[in-house]
């Protein structure tokens, strides 16, 4: 009988091994660069979506409070940028400084790009005029 319990609990553990493991085993994630506040951070994450898509999220801390930021993807070479997800104009982030970002986009088109900024919009809108960037990470080191 204490044999039939710990062959059972093993292929339990086995099977809950086996089911959660391929969630986390496409994640890549760093800390990205700060370039405007000493004390503040954010880490990008890059996970295997759908098939042919990936998912990037953001998570960033001491912020400037209640502000406008936009992610953007850089070509350095070529000298391009593009808004990741216009339609959502990033985030904004709480009384506290903290905000988080998410989007899936085809894996594709990340292909295309060498890096991701993160940009603060001090007027408090998503344009050009005054933006800033507070962070940025290479694809190439993520995803």
């Amino acid at each position: 009988m204490n044999a039939l319990r710990t062959l059972a609990g093993l292929l339990l553990a086995a099977a809950v091994f086996f089911a959660v493991a391929p969630a986390y085993a496409d994640t890549e994630s760093m800390e990205m660069e700060s370039f405007l506040w000493e004390d503040s951070r954010a880490e990008v994450e890059v996970t295997d979506a759908a098939e042919g898509e990936k998912e990037i999220t953001i998570r960033a801390e001491n912020l400037m409070p209640d502000s406008m930021y936009t992610v953007w993807l850089v070509n350095e070479e070529q000298g391009g940028a593009a808004m990741v997800n216009p339609m959502e104009h990033g985030f904004m982030t709480d009384s506290e400084g903290n905000g988080a970002f998410n989007v899936v986009v085809p894996e594709e088109e990340l292909q295309n790009w060498d890096r991701i900024e993160v940009a603060w919009h001090p007027e408090g809108a998503p344009t050009a005029e005054g933006m800033q960037t507070a962070f940025a990470a290479g694809l190439n080191d993520i995803g």
